[in-house]
């Protein structure tokens, strides 16, 4: 929490900018990907409700073409994704580590790990494809056959589906801190990550389920405190949307414009804050229990550990 007290509010600010700047790369992905389509004159085809007549309007030399255009879309939001993995890691990993930060930080950690995040990414999608096959298969059985068998069957699937999704998402969730303040290569760095758990379960169950909790509580608060405001200064709701009154519509605008512009930066970058705390103080040991060891020595003699320096001999020198 000390560093939520110390560094959130202005990483908040850091990342809400940040997201801005993200989503804008997006969209921008996405105009071009959709150009691209209308100039081919994919859109208006692939807009039939006939996949199979589309398929055939197309012909192979465009349809090899759609599907290298989607998977280049695809690339680009695995691009996007990591970047935004880089720097709202980087960023905490600064302000946990060193105690600084500044936007440049954040925008320097944004570009510089885009290689080993995106083959992170594409690593976590791969572990995740045959399960999505599976669903797949599972649900064209179930369309052909629909009967409560069938439903029962997709429903198990889906179940499985998402505790597996959950299961990959808690194994690689330290792998970035690996990457980026470890500086460890892709697979070794999911390996650790992995190890993380094994070696302390508890303890990482504890760091993950603290950042998660204290994330809701953020917005589980905002939220009380508005219902709360709302009952104080009589705004209504009660006929729906179609009945709100000037007051209400006014209250509803500016309750939405906090929450995207502040509270939900807020409650990401303190989910990111408190994990890599836990880690620092609790679950780094684990891994590498010699550099606690010698931390008392070094301390004594007035030298910096080994990993501070290796992050003080990467700061940017133009930022």
């Amino acid at each position: 929490m000390e560093h939520i007290k110390k560094h959130g509010f202005k990483l908040a600010w850091i990342q809400l900018l940040g997201m801005i700047v993200l989503f804008v790369m997006y969209l921008g992905a996405m105009l071009v990907y959709y150009l691209i389509s209308l100039a081919l004159g994919l859109s208006n085809i692939m807009a039939n409700t006939n996949p199979f007549e589309s398929a055939a309007q197309l012909g192979t030399g465009l349809i090899t073409l759609s599907i290298v255009l989607y998977l280049g879309l695809l690339a680009v939001e695995m691009i996007i994704g990591a970047m935004s993995t880089g720097a709202i890691y980087g960023i905490s990993i600064e302000a946990v580590f060193n105690n600084r930060v500044t936007l440049s930080l954040y925008f320097h950690h944004m570009f510089r790990h885009i290689k080993r995040l995106t083959l992170l990414s594409l690593t976590t999608f791969l572990l995740l494809v045959p399960f999505i096959i599976a669903i797949v298969v599972i649900s064209v059985i179930a369309i052909a056959n629909p009967h409560d068998v069938g439903a029962i069957s997709l429903s198990l699937a889906i179940l499985a589906f998402v505790v597996y999704s959950l299961f990959i998402i808690a194994i690689t969730i330290f792998a970035p801190i690996m990457i980026i303040h470890e500086k460890k290569p892709v697979w070794e760095s999911i390996k650790l990550s992995a190890k993380l758990w094994g070696r302390a379960f508890g303890r990482s169950l504890s760091a993950v389920l603290s950042a998660f909790f204290i994330t809701l509580l953020i917005v589980l608060g905002y939220l009380l405190l508005m219902l709360c405001f709302a009952l104080l200064t009589g705004v209504s709701f009660g006929n729906g949307l179609n009945g709100l009154g000037s007051m209400s519509m006014i209250f509803l605008v500016i309750f939405w414009i906090f929450f995207f512009i502040f509270i939900l930066p807020l409650a990401s970058v303190s989910f990111y804050l408190i994990l890599i705390g836990r880690y620092k103080k609790r679950l780094r040991p684990v891994l590498f229990p010699a550099q606690k060891q010698e931390a008392p020595a070094e301390a004594q003699s007035g030298e910096e550990k080994p990993a501070d320096a290796n992050e003080q001999s990467n700061q940017p020198s133009d930022m």
